[in-house]
C-alpha cells in the first residue's frame, strides 16, 4: 500500500498529473487514514476538472464523516451529475438531507436509491426509520415488511415491525414477531422483544379480567 501511494504522489508530482491520478492518490490516502491529505488531493482533482470529476463521491464521504453535511450533500450532487445510477449516492445524501431536518428531499432520495436498487435492504431499513420519525406508520410497515420478506431471519426488522404493529393496534401480530425474535436468542434484539411482549401481555389483561364473571356470594 505506501509503495502504492509512494508511486502515485511521484506522479501527482508531475506538471502534467491528470485529475484520475490525483483522485486515485486521494482515494489511497483515505485508506491509509491520512484524512487531510486526502481531502487536499481530491480538491486538487475537482479543480482540474470540476464538471466531470469522480473526486466529488469521496469528498462527499468525507464531509458526512466530519458531519459536514452541507458540503456532503453539495458533493453528492456533484456526483450524481456525473453518474445518477449509484444508488448509494442517493442514500448517503438523503441520510445527510435528515441531519439538516430536510426530510421531504430525503424522501425523494431514498426513493430513487431504492428504484435503482429494490434490495439494498440497509437503505430500505433507513427509509423506514424515516417514515417512522414522519410519523407515516403505514409507510414505514410497509418497508420493513418487504425487508421481513426478503430476509425472515432478520431480527432488528422483525423487531421493528413488531414495534410498528404494536402502535398501529395489531397487538396479537406484534406478539407473533416478538416470539420470534425471542426464539432466536439473538443477545441484540431478544431483551427488547421480551420487553415489547411483557408490555402486550399486561395491557391485554385488563381486557381479560374483565371478561371474567362477578363473583357471588351464595
Amino acid at each position: 500500500m505506501a509503495e502504492a501511494r509512494t508511486a502515485l504522489e511521484k506522479a501527482v508530482s508531475l506538471a502534467s498529473a491528470s485529475q484520475t491520478a490525483r483522485t486515485a492518490l486521494g482515494m489511497a490516502q483515505i485508506r491509509m487514514g491520512e484524512i487531510d491529505a486526502a481531502r487536499r488531493s481530491l480538491i486538487s482533482a475537482v479543480v482540474m476538472s470540476p464538471g466531470h470529476s469522480p473526486a466529488y463521491a469521496p469528498l462527499a464521504r468525507i464531509a458526512k464523516n466530519d458531519q459536514d453535511y452541507a458540503a456532503a450533500i453539495k458533493d453528492y450532487d456533484a456526483a450524481l451529475d456525473h453518474n445518477e445510477q449509484v444508488a448509494i449516492f442517493h442514500a448517503n445524501m438523503a441520510w445527510a438531507l435528515v441531519q439538516l431536518d430536510r426530510k421531504d428531499e430525503a424522501i425523494t432520495r431514498y426513493r430513487k436509491a431504492l428504484d435503482i436498487s429494490p434490495n439494498a435492504h440497509d437503505v430500505r431499513a433507513d427509509f423506514g426509520a424515516l417514515l417512522l420519525m414522519m410519523h407515516d406508520l403505514d409507510g414505514a410497515i410497509r418497508e420493513y415488511e418487504y425487508i421481513r420478506a426478503a430476509m425472515p431471519d432478520n431480527t432488528t426488522a422483525t423487531l421493528r415491525l413488531a414495534f410498528l404493529y404494536a402502535q398501529t393496534g395489531r397487538a396479537n401480530e406484534a406478539a407473533r414477531l416478538c416470539r420470534e425474535v425471542i426464539q432466536t436468542n439473538d443477545p441484540a434484539n431478544r431483551p427488547a422483544a421480551e420487553n415489547l411482549l411483557g408490555q402486550l401481555q399486561q395491557a391485554q389483561q385488563p381486557q381479560e379480567s374483565g371478561n371474567t364473571p362477578d363473583r357471588t356470594d351464595g
